[in-house]
């Protein structure tokens, strides 16, 4: 860790801006001129303002690190087991929907098709007895008639 830590603050040193640099500098110079408590003081403060700039590459190189030592993450055989019987039983219960719908919508033309063979027949039958109801009225009045024949004929006689 404490090599990664050095390397963050050697990239951190590299990628300071200009006016950071030389804020840096000016500082160092004026520690020279200072006693060694201020010196240390001032190298602390300078410190500081380079680990703030190295802390977020830290972050960076720790995470590669991370992700370079930890061997890539496999899944449980018994996970793809379950996934697979899953994936199959989705499969299945989409086989029978479809299944469902086909017989309900079979079922509908079916139940369509004796509606209308029923119509069909409930028409023909109140044909047959129209019909049947005419050739009663038609017998009716020819018996009426016949009758009416017969009186004439029994009174002019």
């Amino acid at each position: 860790m404490q090599h990664l830590q050095f390397m963050a603050n050697q990239m951190a040193e590299q990628q300071l801006p200009p006016e950071v640099q030389q804020q840096i500098q000016q500082q160092m110079q004026q520690a020279q001129q200072l006693d060694p408590q201020a010196q240390a003081g001032l190298q602390k403060q300078i410190q500081s303002i380079i680990e703030s700039y190295s802390s977020p590459i830290l972050a960076q190189l720790s995470a590669e690190f991370l992700q370079s030592v930890q061997p890539p993450q496999q899944d449980d055989p018994l996970v793809q087991i379950r996934q697979q019987e899953l994936g199959l039983r989705d499969k299945e219960i989409e086989m029978k929907n479809q299944q469902f719908m086909a017989k309900e919508e079979q079922d509908a033309m079916e139940k369509g098709a004796e509606l209308q063979l029923q119509q069909q027949k409930a028409d023909q039958q109140a044909m047959i007895g129209n019909e049947k109801n005419e050739i009663a009225k038609q017998r009716l009045q020819q018996q009426a008639e016949l009758k009416l024949v017969d009186l004439q004929a029994r009174m002019n006689k």
